[in-house]
């Protein structure tokens, strides 16, 4: 009997415990106002995958809004990392769901549609920016890559008739050599137009400006 009597006492002590220590937390409302109970919340929720897979649903089945998409809202609510990385829960076959399909071969200018109407911009500019996309090959900087990889990229680009970006990283002779457009970016370290001193160097910045090539200058702040 006293044996008993003792595991029912420490029972009620480590409850007793975990109340005050629920009541105290500032982290999760739920077990302020539900102390000890509030912890079978998020025993079914650590459960709950393995229960809805074998018993009831799946995580995209609940509406007006699912599972998934609650999750979502309850991280970004709390300040958690909500990113969610490559790869989808979502049920792709679904009418009005969007599709990136990339092409494993280029297609041939034969078999390309035309399209007359390019996109300008600054179109009162002395040097309008014309390109065939809104596409364009994102800032990558010529140090994070090798020369065979920046030529690849610009007469990649030259080809299809859109734009490649420099990156932070400066302007080199590879970004050119592709023939098409190209923005050139300036980022904090002003890498390719500074001067010795640490300054923007505007003479350096003009010649590049009156490059043909170059279609725009885009300034990165961070």
């Amino acid at each position: 009997m006293p044996t008993l009597l003792l595991v029912v006492l420490g029972i009620l002590g480590v409850l007793v415990a975990s109340a005050i220590w629920d009541v105290v937390q500032t982290k999760h409302a739920i077990l302020r106002v539900y102390p000890v109970i509030g912890r079978l919340r998020y025993l079914l929720e650590k459960v709950g995958p393995e229960l809805r897979q074998y018993i009831v649903t799946s995580d995209l089945a609940e509406r007006p809004y699912h599972r998934a998409q609650r999750s979502w809202a309850y991280r970004a609510a709390k300040g958690i990392d909500a990113a969610v990385g490559f790869g989808s829960q979502q049920d792709l076959g679904q009418p009005g769901s969007y599709h990136f399909l990339p092409a494993a071969f280029a297609m041939l200018h034969s078999e390309a549609p035309h399209d007359a109407r390019p996109h300008v911009v600054g179109p009162h500019r002395t040097r309008p920016f014309v390109t065939q996309s809104r596409i364009g090959i994102a800032p990558m900087s010529f140090g994070a890559l090798s020369e065979a990889a920046a030529r690849a990229l610009a007469l990649g680009a030259g080809e299809a008739g859109i734009a490649i970006n420099t990156g932070e990283g400066g302007l080199s002779p590879h970004h050119l050599s592709g023939g098409g457009a190209v923005i050139f970016q300036i980022g904090p370290a002003k890498y390719g137009v500074r001067t010795p001193a640490g300054d923007l160097d505007w003479d350096r910045l003009r010649a590049i400006g009156n490059d043909p090539q170059i279609a725009a200058i885009e300034i990165k702040l961070s």
